[in-house]
């Protein structure tokens, strides 16, 4: 039995995600199917049902045509399957807001799936977004390192005199907590030249918020 199941995730993996085969998704996912979390795409909204699943794979697809999943683990517990897997792709289409920017993306995560009469009914995920915001230039590396304040241009948006928060432009619940992305704009001086900053922070309920990093984008 536990064969079979892995068989199930293996299969919907390689003919839906590495073939792209949408058509096809009505084999691998129950009518009353449930993805309970992807914090880095759809900040933690459940996607129901097959058409919901195609449409977010149809998306991620979109944004990195060249996807594939490295299985690094694979186990199963009594109608569960559990995943640790190793994304790889291109950057080719709009992804978060983010213009394609040809770079090639890694990223980890593990993913557990239920399976009943055949089909996927529900599955949880993991991701580790910080690393793919950073390499896709969302979040910078090490970014409280006096050099990547430099590279920043010396400010620290929402801690100095001039900042204004624009817009929020993303964000995500995650581990109890909110994953704010916000757009900050900072003039230097009555005349001096205006500065565009992304900031990212984890927001806690009854507690600090958590900076993760600060881009300048202009």
């Amino acid at each position: 039995m536990s064969e079979e199941l892995k068989a199930i995730v293996r299969r919907f993996g390689e003919e839906i995600w590495h073939k792209g085969n949408l058509d096809a998704i009505e084999e691998f996912i129950a009518p009353d199917y449930v993805r309970h979390t992807s914090h880095y795409r759809e900040g933690g909204r459940e996607v129901q049902g097959p058409e919901g699943a195609r449409q977010s794979i149809a998306a991620l697809r979109a944004a990195f045509p060249d996807v594939h999943f490295t299985e690094d683990d694979i186990l199963v517990d009594g109608d569960k399957v559990v995943t640790r897997w190793t994304f790889h792709g291109t950057h080719r289409g709009p992804f978060l807001g983010v213009a394609p920017t040809g770079k090639h993306v890694t990223f980890t995560g593990i993913n557990i799936y239920r399976i009943a009469r055949g089909k996927i009914v529900e599955r949880w995920a993991s991701e580790d977004a910080i690393s793919l915001y950073q390499q896709l230039g969302l979040l910078a590396p090490q970014a409280s390192t006096p050099e990547r304040r430099r590279e920043s241009g010396g400010a620290r948006p929402g801690a100095d005199r001039g900042c204004s928060v624009v817009r929020s432009v993303g964000g995500g619940r995650h581990g109890g907590g909110v994953l704010e992305t916000i757009r900050v704009e900072q003039q230097l001086g009555a005349d001096g030249p205006q500065r565009t900053f992304l900031r990212c922070s984890w927001l806690f309920p009854g507690g600090p918020p958590l900076k993760l990093g600060v881009r300048r984008i202009r």
